[in-house]
């Protein structure tokens, strides 16, 4: 009796310390391949027609498919982001000679969407799951409705890069989920826990009462801590989804004569490096700082750009609101800046837009610079709420 109660317990802490990291491609290498494939939907916007900038798909989009998935078990959720994956490679398999994109920065995005797919399927082995039907038919009308109406015009095509844009950073953000042990850990508790008999839990406890807490404690820590900040795990991704799209607003109004210009400030990712083998309260820390100098360097973009004064300051209360839900989550405990990172936003005020003048050029180098920071502050984040 008592040895199935200590293996019970044993193999909760462990389950909760390891079922998130189960598949090392998907904690290893999912997002960096995303990224790679945002940036090159980014550089196929460069080629793209800019009629369609307030054009609207007549397709809607199938949030509420996403929603189910993230309700759904493991092998569900990556059945459902790989059935994404493999449509969205098809569904690109059509711009071959139909577009004004390069054909290399099509096959570069095929090859890394087929090898996020490919990825996933081996960390769901040899189990296989149904296609969902709603999402089959949601890419047909894509195909249809949109490419084929419109001829497979760049109109179209712009109108799916925009899209699938979506797609990719939904579909991050249901595989992030799957690095996280609150819903594992709720099923696996109540699968072991229910098997001990009441009786024997309770002439356990007063057996080994100390045994029984450290265990029980252990279990909650490893289920609770990456947990702690309920702002961080419900509204963080939401905030930086808005700041991105803003980002992408800006785009719109901004000069393309920076299409091939480089930023002669090297971007810190050393400093992103450190920041992830820190503490969770010194990756918090360097989370907002990273907003707050982003805000302030936007602050200078009042009158000196293209950019519409309403997005710069709804861009401006989001990274702000950011800085402030982080804050909430590390209580009363304040972080040294990091004084690198502190120089190097110096260096984008003066090096870049002081020299020159505050031009649409500069700051559309700034745009893309900071459009990195937060996607890699996010990635920070994300690791905030899993186990690792």
């Amino acid at each position: 009796m008592m040895n199935r109660i200590v293996f019970a317990c044993l193999l909760l802490s462990l389950y909760s310390a390891g079922s998130s990291l189960s598949c090392r491609w998907l904690s290893h290498k999912f997002r960096q391949h995303t990224e790679n494939s945002l940036e090159l939907l980014d550089t196929m916007a460069n080629n793209s027609t800019n009629t369609t900038e307030d054009a609207e798909l007549e397709v809607a989009f199938p949030h509420d498919l996403y929603t189910q998935a993230s309700k759904a078990s493991v092998g569900e959720r990556l059945g459902f982001i790989v059935q994404i994956l493999e449509q969205t490679a098809a569904l690109f398999e059509e711009a071959h000679n139909s577009t004004s994109w390069e054909e290399k920065t099509v096959e570069d995005f095929l090859n890394v969407v087929t090898q996020q797919a490919d990825g996933l399927r081996s960390c769901n082995g040899s189990n296989s799951h149904k296609k969902n039907k709603k999402l089959q038919m949601y890419f047909k009308r894509l195909s249809g409705h949109i490419l084929g109406r419109m001829g497979h015009s760049a109109e179209a095509w712009e109108l799916i890069r925009r899209e699938i844009k979506i797609h990719l950073f939904r579909a991050d953000q249901l595989a992030s989920s799957l690095l996280t042990t609150n819903c594992l850990l709720k099923q696996i508790t109540r699968t072991h826990l229910n098997l001990l008999h009441t009786k024997a839990i309770y002439t356990f406890l007063k057996m080994t009462n100390r045994i029984f807490f450290a265990c029980l404690l252990l279990s909650l820590y490893s289920a609770g801590s990456s947990l702690s900040c309920r702002w961080l795990s419900h509204k963080f991704r939401q905030h930086t989804e808005n700041s991105l799209e803003l980002l992408d607003t800006m785009a719109n109004n901004s000069t393309n004569t920076t299409e091939d210009a480089e930023l002669e400030v090297a971007f810190p990712h050393d400093l992103y490096t450190q920041a992830s083998k820190a503490s969770v309260g010194e990756r918090l820390g360097f989370i907002v700082q990273i907003l707050e100098q982003t805000a302030a360097l936007f602050e200078e973009a009042h009158n000196s750009t293209s950019w519409e004064e309403k997005t710069v300051e709804d861009f401006l209360n989001v990274v702000t609101q950011q800085a402030d839900g982080l804050r909430s989550c590390n209580g009363s405990n304040s972080h040294k800046k990091n004084k690198k990172l502190q120089m190097y936003f110096k260096r984008l005020s003066g090096h870049i837009l002081g020299r020159m003048g505050h031009s649409a050029e500069a700051w559309e180098l700034i745009r893309r610079e900071i459009k990195i920071h937060l996607f890699r502050a996010d990635q920070l984040a994300s690791s905030l709420l899993t186990t690792n």
